[in-house]
């Protein structure tokens, strides 16, 4: 669970993780928020980045500091159906594949009421490079929304194998929509996305989110990152 000042979030985020045995550890990274988060839970536990390094940065860290082969990013305001942590049980996991929901819900609370309630539903099957590159020539919508909601279900070891160069490059532009940098630089290194039936989860709408708070930086990742994707 990457974490920046969401503290009004965390408790329903933790809520069905912290009560099923299928979840082993829960790392909390913390981009250097405000406040503090503390817990003596034996499942959780928090690091805390001395400096605010953005969302991408944060994100990789935090699957760096799991001990188990396959983790599930989780957004920090974000939160799963009851039958999601089954879901994932059924998965049989394959290297060189991330797994993302098939649904998400999307809860306001403060940018946009009308959106409140929408469900958006992904029917891609398996998606690789060439299959990435026809959606964003048709601008499938739905699309748009799998590359830019950073919650998924990978392995360890890919995960880290693949953005290592992007975490460790000085010069490498538009970290700021953190998903699509991920979705891009996966997709570019070979691996391919599966889309789960019944793994759903609330996305949570909020006007002081850090896509938000970046404004125009965040659009220009969109952007950049849109456009390299159609040319793979």
């Amino acid at each position: 669970i990457p974490y920046y000042n969401n503290e009004k979030y965390l408790e329903k985020t933790l809520e069905l993780p912290l009560s099923s045995d299928f979840v082993s550890e829960i790392i909390i990274h913390d981009d250097c928020s405000d406040n503090i988060i503390q817990s003596d839970h034996p499942k959780i536990k928090i690091y805390r980045n001395e400096h605010n390094l953005g969302a991408f940065k944060n994100k990789y860290l935090a699957v760096s500091k799991s001990t188990n082969e396959w983790v599930y990013l989780l957004d920090s305001d974000n939160y799963f159906f009851e039958n999601s942590l089954d879901a994932i049980k059924n998965i049989s996991p394959q290297r060189g594949r991330y797994y993302s929901p098939s649904q998400l819900h999307l809860v306001d609370d403060g940018l946009d009421s009308s959106l409140n309630g929408r469900v958006v539903k992904y029917d891609f099957g398996t998606v690789d490079a060439n299959k990435a590159k026809s959606l964003l020539i048709e601008d499938n919508q739905d699309f748009h929304w799998l590359i830019n909601t950073g919650n998924f279900f990978v392995h360890r070891d890919d995960y880290i194998q693949s953005m290592k160069p992007v975490f460790e490059d000085p010069n490498y532009p538009y970290f700021e929509a953190d998903a699509i940098v991920f979705c891009y630089n996966w997709l570019k290194s070979g691996n391919s996305i599966e889309v789960v039936d019944e793994l759903w989860y609330n996305h949570t709408l909020r006007s002081n989110s850090y896509s938000h708070s970046v404004g125009n930086r965040n659009t220009g990742s969109l952007e950049y990152h849109r456009s390299l994707m159609v040319q793979l």
